[in-house]
């Protein structure tokens, strides 16, 4: 992650020029959205709104899977993150073997 230097209104300017969300339009490649409904770090509704603004530009190659009782710092290593991650990479990068 990078560090914003600078003010308040300076930093605020920065966020918003470098967010994800205000640059949809711009993201090119397959996208995995993985949110924990507990996180506390992001709030879930980021991922949400990023997956609503690239369903409105009309993007297909995207993904949004949200985990309920998950935080920030889930592992992908095991269950449910696991398979969506391993179905996702199968789906979009024609990973047939992928284990």
């Amino acid at each position: 992650m990078r560090y914003i230097e600078g003010n308040g209104l300076n930093k605020t300017l920065v966020i918003r020029e470098l967010s994800p969300l205000n640059n949809a339009g711009k993201i090119k490649g397959n996208v995995l959205l993985m949110h924990g409904l507990r996180d506390e770090t992001i709030p879930p509704e980021h991922s949400v709104l990023l997956g609503e603004a690239f369903q409105k530009l009309g993007k297909k190659n995207y993904v949004v899977k949200l985990y309920e009782g998950e935080t920030h710092g889930f592992s992908l290593l095991k269950g449910k993150p696991y398979e969506d991650l391993k179905e996702f990479l199968q789906r979009f990068l024609e990973l047939e073997n992928y284990q």
